[in-house]
């Protein structure tokens, strides 16, 4: 076990819950002209279904809603014969469906979505984007977890370099260091971890394709705080398997705020 390393106990338990407003809000006020609004999710998995509900909270009119995993190219079809004033796509097979299949003078709002730009392969989409900003996360670790921490980030280059990049640079602004732990595939996921104890005290995981098994996660969290180092998740399942911190996102707000900025 690392010497020295403390886990700091009173902040065993704690959730942030954080939203991100991303980018532009949309010039149509749907809910107070009675627009015709579409909403394609991408799913019935509880997140999704979740902010659906905040969705029809804030609406007056029914909306029209299709689950695209049912049939997409069902609905395809249905979009491309239908028009209507403003189309919401909740997940990310949802917005990319609507960023595809419309064209791109239509309004349409993206929602439940990692990166959106990156995603749409558009420099300025509407919607909320749950990425929360690595500035935030580094400010409150820090707040919470105390200074010059030494924080690691297991990731997939492909998928996350620049982002752990910036999290360097936003790092050294509160000084703290960002220690890079690349890794390309999941195997070699313990052997990067088991190396890099020596030199962290703080274990940061991001939404990341390759570290999201469960069973991988629960066996790297409790290595993790067997050897001393606190450990921060990025949703409430990292709080049930022992993270001393997590930002847990609230779904049904973000559908409300999608509704609010249409």
């Amino acid at each position: 076990m690392k010497k020295n390393a403390v886990v700091p106990k009173k902040i065993k338990g704690t959730i942030l819950a954080f939203l991100l407003w991303s980018v532009f809000m949309a010039p149509l006020h749907a809910e107070e002209n009675n627009a015709d609004v579409a909403v394609i999710v991408s799913s019935q998995i509880r997140p999704y279904v979740m902010a659906l509900e905040g969705l029809r909270s804030k609406f007056q009119q029914p909306l029209t809603i299709y689950y695209l995993n049912s049939n997409p190219e069902l609905i395809r079809h249905k979009l491309s014969q239908e028009r209507y004033d403003l189309l919401i796509a909740v997940g990310p097979e949802a917005s990319v469906l609507a960023w595809s299949t419309l064209n791109p003078g239509d309004k349409k709002i993206a929602l439940m979505v990692l990166d959106q730009q990156k995603l749409l392969a558009d420099p300025e989409p509407c919607g909320v984007d749950l990425r929360i900003p690595i500035r935030d996360q580094i400010k409150l670790i820090k707040e919470r977890l105390g200074d010059r921490r030494k924080i690691g980030i297991l990731y997939n280059p492909v998928e996350n370099r620049e982002w752990v990049e910036q999290a360097q640079k936003q790092g050294s602004d509160f000084g703290v260091s960002v220690v890079p732990l690349p890794v390309y595939k999941r195997h070699e996921i313990t052997k990067v971890l088991s190396s890099a104890y020596q030199n962290i005290d703080t274990l940061l995981f991001i939404p990341d394709s390759t570290v999201i098994s469960k069973a991988l996660l629960s066996h790297l969290v409790k290595d993790a705080l067997l050897h001393g180092i606190a450990v921060v998740g990025y949703n409430h399942f990292f709080m049930e398997i022992g993270a001393v911190l997590a930002f847990n996102i609230d779904y049904e707000k973000v559908g409300v705020l999608g509704a609010e900025h249409t």
